[in-house]
């Protein structure tokens, strides 16, 4: 049996099959650093799913960019993203922390934040590049 090949440009995909590329291509590095992946799927605790290792259990949260929202304050959520070929992962709060949102008009009308370019140099030194 041989299976046929179906290229299809990342763009062209709609927003599940995105979202389902992401989660495998994220997988796919996490594997590599020795965690176990467990797909939600219904989001738990925040969680798209978890990265289990040992004793260890990271509730991540799959995003399209570098994300801050209020709905993951106090969940022990980790954000993680792809750009280009490079997965990006970051503890939602500690990342909150460093930045001074509380006066914004964004963050106060409980939008959130989404940068969806690449993260600042600064930012960047601050997240895990896996």
């Amino acid at each position: 049996m041989k299976f046929k090949s179906y290229p299809t440009a990342y763009e062209q995909l709609n927003a599940k099959r995105k979202e389902q590329y992401n989660f495998h291509f994220v997988a796919q590095k996490l594997i590599e650093h020795g965690y176990d992946i467990v797909w939600l799927s219904n989001d738990w605790q925040g969680a798209d799913f978890l990265a289990v290792r040992e004793e260890e259990t990271l509730k991540v949260q799959l995003k399209a960019s570098f994300t801050l929202k209020k709905s993951y304050i106090g969940k022990d959520l980790w954000v993680a993203f792809r750009k280009d070929q490079t997965v990006y992962m970051y503890k939602h709060d500690t990342m909150l922390a460093e930045f001074n949102l509380k006066d914004s008009a964004t963050w106060n009308s409980d939008k959130g934040y989404h940068w969806t370019g690449k993260p600042s140099k600064d930012t960047l030194e601050k997240i895990i590049k896996l």
